[in-house]
């Protein structure tokens, strides 16, 4: 969760209303009610059944999150490209894409070989939060009281769900950590994720306070998409000795983090969500119906990924992300409210998690809901096909 969202997408949101701070707050209690529906899918009863019997519930929700996670990469990968070259120089906005695609496929081609995995995290993520505590320390001094000089009334004004609904994707990353073996220690990896949505709200309030109080969201937001590195130019304005470099060598090592852990995920995603079905209706895990080897999956999918930098533009990306974040969400909460058994929690969370995560889709550019929603019916048409084909 420490990565794209407060590198650069807090940026974005900023420009959607003057309450940055609310919205972090509000997209963290989404991505509260949300991991309750990850937990329930984890519990023993659903683990094993969506292993034998998949359903086309299941398969929209593990496509729609491979999409996701693509985008995701791409937002990444531009963010990185971005605190590389930072504000140097003049024309630096141009050399984004080129640095960007070059830098993904060094970090490809080493991943290709030495299998980047959480342990690459593990090294790079305490360099980047490192580098934000230090920006919030430096700030302080110049934090005003009231907090921020604004009122109420006018923190919430402007497009606040639409800045939530922009914010939800900065909190995922979760996914799949809670545990699939007892119902006890799902409900401990449900207390856990908690736990850390929760002091990753902390981290972001933080961040959020002193770049508002220094910059405000419209230049926040200006600064975000000229440069794609806003912490950099926070940092230079409190005039910290060095500050900048520290802030600079976070950004770099969390966003490297984050595309260096996508890769291997989304390749072994590719692999999975294109397995053919037997006669038994289980997924094979052998062999793929289109012959996928895992280094073709792994070059597909840094093709896949330069594509989609090709766009040139972060915001439409990360709005995509966005949405297909949150109907993600929404039909995860759809399968938990399928569960009879082995409950972690009352049923009704997961019937306000549909309706928070619908909602605040709505919020997104109608656009990337009909590229989100097409691409979605695609996989579907796929796998109904390849099932017809194998009935055959």
């Amino acid at each position: 969760m420490i990565g794209t969202g407060i590198f650069v997408g807090i940026g974005l949101a900023a420009g959607a209303s003057p309450g940055l701070v609310i919205a972090i707050g509000l997209a963290a209690l989404v991505a509260w009610i949300n991991s309750m529906g990850e937990a329930q899918l984890a519990t023993p009863e659903e683990s094993f059944e969506s292993l034998m019997h998949p359903s086309w519930l299941q398969f929209a929700a593990d496509w729609i999150l491979f999409l996701a996670k693509l985008t995701s990469a791409a937002t990444a990968t531009l963010g990185l490209s971005g605190y590389l070259l930072g504000n140097l120089h003049p024309s630096a906005p141009f050399w984004l894409v080129p640095t960007a695609l070059l830098v993904l496929w060094i970090i490809s081609g080493i991943g290709m070989r030495r299998r980047l995995s959480g342990r690459f995290v593990i090294l790079t993520m305490p360099m980047a939060v490192v580098a934000l505590v230090g920006l919030i320390l430096a700030g302080l001094p110049a934090l005003r009281l009231p907090v921020l000089g604004q009122s109420l009334p006018e923190l919430l004004s402007g497009n606040l769900l639409q800045a939530t609904a922009l914010l939800t994707v900065a909190y995922a990353g979760y996914e799949g950590l809670v545990p699939q073996t007892t119902l006890q220690l799902s409900r401990q990896g449900l207390r856990a994720t908690q736990w850390a949505i929760g002091l990753a709200w902390l981290l972001y309030s933080g961040v959020a306070v002193i770049i508002v109080e220094l910059m405000g969201t419209l230049v926040l937001n200006s600064v975000t998409q000229a440069t794609l590195s806003p912490l950099i130019v926070v940092m230079q304005l409190l005039s910290v000795p060095v500050g900048g470099a520290v802030i600079r060598l976070g950004g770099i090592a969390g966003l490297a983090g984050i595309v260096g852990l996508l890769l291997p995920k989304l390749t072994d995603r590719l692999l999975l969500i294109t397995q053919p079905l037997d006669g038994s209706e289980t997924w094979q895990l052998r062999s793929t119906s289109l012959n996928f080897s895992p280094q073709m999956s792994w070059v597909l999918i840094t093709i896949a990924i330069s594509c989609i930098l090709l766009i040139g533009d972060i915001q439409p990306i990360w709005s995509f992300s966005c949405v297909a974040f949150l109907l993600r969400y929404a039909l995860v909460h759809l399968q938990a409210l399928q569960q009879s058994q082995f409950r972690l929690y009352w049923r009704g969370w997961n019937g306000l998690g549909v309706g928070i995560c619908l909602v605040l889709a709505l919020w997104i550019d109608w656009s990337m809901w009909l590229v989100c929603l097409g691409l979605m019916s695609l996989g579907l048409i796929w796998r109904g096909m390849t099932q017809w084909s194998q009935e055959e």
